[in-house]
């Protein structure tokens, strides 16, 4: 259930190395129960079994992923919950 559509988890462009023209979108965000990246640049992850947002700077590439939060109320993220300042 998403509960307040006005909330959003701001990402730091220059902090997560990211492009001008990056955005976070049903291609550079994937949520699911353990999802895995896809292409060789940048993406973001929710794991909706054990509530992780992750970051991948080079998708299925070898390394590259951190895991940013963990969320203890079961809430569900969706790529429009983003802000890229």
């Amino acid at each position: 259930m998403h509960i307040n559509t006005s909330d959003k988890i701001e990402i730091s462009r220059a902090g997560f190395g990211l492009s001008d023209s990056f955005t976070i979108n049903s291609e550079t965000f994937q949520s699911g129960d353990h999802v895995v990246g896809k292409g060789l640049g940048p993406m973001f992850f929710y794991d909706t079994d054990d509530h992780t947002l992750s970051f991948d700077y080079n998708g299925i590439l070898p390394g590259g992923d951190t895991v940013l939060a963990t969320f203890d109320n079961g809430e569900v993220i969706r790529f429009d919950d983003f802000l890229l300042i």
